[in-house]
């Protein structure tokens, strides 16, 4: 074996280039193999974050009753009607927004980044129609978005909030029907918002002529040549209004006549400011409430619309798309120039468009090395193609993902789809470091984008994850798209640089981590370590079982009954004696309804396949906590449409309710250099939890936090590493981190023959030598109290032959004696 020193890796690391993205064309690199993956685009709907369909609600907030909402969706719109705060509604007073009102909008946001989506909003003080709601004067209604400014609540969510219909004025708040609705008041709105929202989020206008207004210049004006040149060549920001990308566009009318009901003055010329914009801000709306009407205009048909949503952009659609394209056949008459939509010919136009709102991203190819060694290199060079109406507005972080089994590493790397234009195939080349220490074997290769931050990485992986549009290369558990696979081979040389990472960057991870501690509940074994053997708790000459595992949030249960009804009903049940027998169940229908005999049904799940079946039962639904009995657990099968007949049924006497934790680490081998510190860490969904470190089993003392660190690795570090994880309501459990199989240091002598790295070469080396060679069944198995570090084999194995042996020992002698001048 060969020693290569982190120091001198990563010197030659940080000197090899950067080779950046290239949408002109990349030539197919010499030793790189097609992945075998389909680049044929699928047809059919591809759920992305940000875009799409709406998720829209209707808010209602009033002075002490602001409700807390918990919406699924990749883009959810908010109306936001604050209309009860306002004179104009409540006829007496106007009212600042309230503590009520920001508490459970902190909330709200929070279950929004939990559940994955991107948010928009809307605030309106209508949403009956009724004109005039607006609070008494507009410097009051400037004071509602100066407080909402102040709470730094938008600030807070920023990763996730995508933009801010300007709204506030008119019926439904579409800025129509109001004493405030002169464009003056409309620009003033947008200028208060321009100065309130964090620069990241888009700010939308309900027709071009409040940007004009805001902007300083007449409508008529918006794409003038000579007054965009003046702007590009003023400091002054006033000036430079008119070149602002982050101001686009609701429109809340669309396709309903040649001017979308008010929305456009001159089409042709708005809709090219439009086009201008909308690549880092949003454009999007609801069709027409007026579709018949829409109908005796050409502007909708398929001819004129869809190259319109491709110029302007169209990012997404509250849910109302005309049904009459379904009456329209897609074909290349209704695409545009530049793009690939051949895999849609033959389809309706209503589900072209509905496919194609925002991005929509295809793999056309992927090559890749397919085979390197530890520490190597991973290079890959894969195409894609946006044929969406538009690019992902908000910025996205993407990764480079190894995976095998469930197991994975990722890293960053510099790459932002938000750059990956419609219309567009987008070459990208990458150059990834091979960890020293990654196991040998066939890893799959995949790339994840992101947008928006997560509340828990690790629960929350796939979500907000950009699916591509293709067969067979989305990852549900890793919410990553593959690109192919590497088969990593042992090398002869052992390093220290246990970093996946970009080549040249100083950004990468030496985690190894798995996806497979959650539970699925799909009613299937999902990976096959899900449900084992330990978890069994009873089962009967019927083939019927139940088991049972936990993490530190809720209990899980597999069952296998018997089931052949129509219209099952799935119950469980079972008593608490440390609660006085206190009786808990719950039953989960086959039309979706839960039931149960205690309150509150947030978190209860359960899918069930021919009588296999998962349920997730929260620990706060009953009082037993983990480590604790239960009597009388029953599971059982109803027929409801059989008079409720049982028709199978498990029943256990008594059951330990299961410890468990969610950690996310997988064991790893390494070795380290004694010239950087070492750090361990534990990966945990566990709140509040407490920690306690071991090596080789023993507690460490004073190791007490999520990580450890050890600041000058030495030889006495050698050995196995985990940590106990522990939280209040007795969820525990053992996590193996590593094994630090060597210390290397960057000091070492690297003289010939100086076994013990005393710098000279002496018979205290030939001692060593002889010692660790007449016993290495003990010094392989590191049993022997004789002891060598790795750079003294390296430097001690002199006869040229692999291994240490006393022909070493005998060498180093001679020239220690001077027989031999050189070893």
């Amino acid at each position: 074996m060969k020693y290569k020193s982190v120091l001198s890796f990563l010197t030659a690391a940080l000197m090899l280039p950067v080779i950046p993205c290239d949408s002109s064309g990349a030539a197919n690199a010499a030793g790189l193999e097609d992945s075998g993956l389909s680049y044929d685009e699928i047809v059919g709907t591809v759920e992305n974050p940000g875009a799409g369909y709406t998720t829209t609600v209707w808010a209602h907030c009033a002075p002490g009753d602001t409700p807390v909402y918990d919406p699924h969706g990749s883009l959810v719109l908010f109306f936001i009607n604050i209309g009860d705060f306002s004179s104009g509604v409540n006829g007496e007073t106007d009212y600042a927004l309230d503590e009520t009102f920001f508490n459970s909008w902190e909330t709200t946001f929070k279950n929004c980044k939990k559940n994955g989506c991107m948010v928009a909003m809307r605030f309106r003080y209508d949403e009956d129609g009724v004109a005039d709601r607006e609070p008494a004067t507009f410097d009051l209604l400037l004071d509602h978005v100066k407080q909402i400014k102040e709470n730094g609540i938008l600030e807070r969510y920023s990763s996730i909030i995508t933009h801010i219909e300007s709204g506030f004025i008119g019926k439904w708040g579409e800025q129509h029907s109001s004493r405030y609705e002169d464009v003056t008041y409309k620009a003033k709105l947008v200028d208060a918002l321009y100065n309130s929202v964090p620069d990241n989020i888009g700010i939308t206008v309900r027709t071009p002529d409040t940007f004009a207004e805001w902007a300083g210049v007449k409508r008529s004006q918006l794409m003038d040549k000579s007054l965009r040149a003046e702007a590009e060549a003023s400091s002054d920001e006033t000036k430079r209004r008119l070149l602002s990308k982050r101001i686009g566009m609701f429109d809340d009318g669309y396709m309903g006549s040649p001017s979308d009901l008010g929305t456009y003055s001159n089409r042709k010329l708005e809709t090219d400011w439009l086009g201008s914009v909308s690549t880092d801000t949003y454009f999007g709306g609801e069709f027409s409430y007026e579709p018949e009407k829409a109908y005796t205009y050409d502007t909708y048909l398929p001819q004129n619309a869809i190259p319109e949503m491709y110029k302007t952009h169209l990012s997404y659609i509250n849910g109302n798309i005309f049904p009459k394209y379904k009456e329209y056949e897609f074909s290349e008459e209704y695409s545009v120039p530049g793009v690939d939509n051949s895999a849609y010919y033959g389809e309706n136009c209503f589900q072209f468009i509905r496919d194609h709102l925002g991005y929509r991203f295809v793999l056309r190819k992927s090559e890749l090395t397919t085979q390197t060694v530890q520490g190597g290199e991973l290079k890959l060079h894969f195409k894609v193609e946006n044929t969406g109406f538009a690019n992902p507005v908000p910025h996205t972080r993407n990764y480079l993902i190894l995976e095998r089994d469930g197991v994975y590493m990722k890293a960053p790397i510099s790459s932002d789809c938000h750059d990956w234009s419609s219309c567009t195939v987008t070459e990208n080349e990458l150059n990834i470091h091979i960890p020293d220490n990654l196991s040998p074997g066939k890893w799959n290769v995949y790339f994840k984008s992101v947008m928006g931050e997560y509340c828990d990485e690790f629960k929350e992986m796939p979500q907000r994850s950009i699916r591509f549009a293709n067969d067979g290369v989305w990852n549900e558990d890793l919410g990553a798209d593959l690109l192919g696979t590497v088969d990593v081979k042992e090398s002869e040389t052992i390093g220290t640089d246990n970093y996946l990472r970009e080549t040249g960057s100083t950004e990468g991870s030496d985690e190894l981590l798995t996806a497979n501690h959650h539970t699925k509940i799909d009613a299937a074994v999902s990976y096959n370590v899900e449900w084992t053997e330990d978890m069994l708790v009873s089962a009967d000459e019927n083939g019927s079982s139940v088991s049972l595992k936990s993490d530190e949030e809720a209990l899980y249960v597999l069952g296998k009954l018997t089931d052949g009804t129509k219209a099952p009903i799935y119950n469980i049940e079972f008593t608490d004696p440390a609660n006085g027998n206190e009786k808990y169940k719950w039953y989960f229908a086959y039309d979706g309804y839960i039931y149960t005999n205690h309150e509150g049904k947030n978190g209860l799940e359960c899918k069930w396949n021919n009588g296999t079946f998962e349920m997730r039962i929260p620990f706060d639904k009953f009082s037993a906590k983990p480590g604790e009995s239960i009597t009388n657990l029953r599971l059982y099968i109803q027929d409801s449409g059989n008079g409720w007949k049982t028709v199978s049924e498990i029943k256990v006497p008594e059951a330990t309710l299961p410890t468990g934790i969610s950690a996310y680490n997988v064991n790893k081998k390494m070795y380290v250099t004694s010239s950087e510190p070492t750090v361990l860490r534990v990966r945990t969904s566990v709140e509040d939890a407490s920690y306690q470190w071991l090596k080789d089993g023993e507690p460490i003392e004073g190791a007490n936090g999520q990580s450890y660190i050890i600041e000058h690795p030495s030889s006495s570090d050698k050995g196995a590493y985990s940590v106990i994880i522990s939280d209040k309501n007795n969820a525990r459990g053992t996590v193996q981190i590593t094994e630090i199989i060597d210390v290397i240091s960057d000091s070492q002598s690297d003289i010939r023959g100086d076994a013990n790295l005393d710098g000279t070469v002496n018979i205290a080396d030939a001692v060593l030598v002889m010692q660790v060679a007449t016993n290495p069944d003990k010094y392989a198995q590191g049993k022997s109290v004789v002891s060598i570090k790795l750079q003294g084999e390296i430097n001690a194995d002199v006869d040229n032959k692999k291994g240490l042996s006393n022909s070493d020992a005998l060498l180093i002698q001679k020239f220690k004696l001077g027989l031999i001048d050189k070893l």
